[in-house]
């Protein structure tokens, strides 16, 4: 499976665990950039966006 349908698969996933304000904010305009030897690198609209959803949702976001 190519990485950016992992990470569209990702995101249907993740928007069903996380209320729909929570997505809507801070992923539902994540672009995946790149994908290297098991790491998805992915764009976000701000720093703001980054460090929240680095502090907040990473944990969830690597478990899906």
């Amino acid at each position: 499976m190519k990485a950016a349908r992992i990470w569209s698969a990702a995101l249907g996933e993740l928007q069903l665990q996380m209320t729909h304000a929570t997505f809507e904010t801070w992923l539902r305009d994540s672009k995946l950039v790149k994908y290297e030897d098991g790491v998805f690198v992915v764009a976000v609209k701000s720093g703001y966006a980054k460090d929240w959803l680095e502090n907040r949702l990473l944990a969830t976001i690597k478990r899906t």
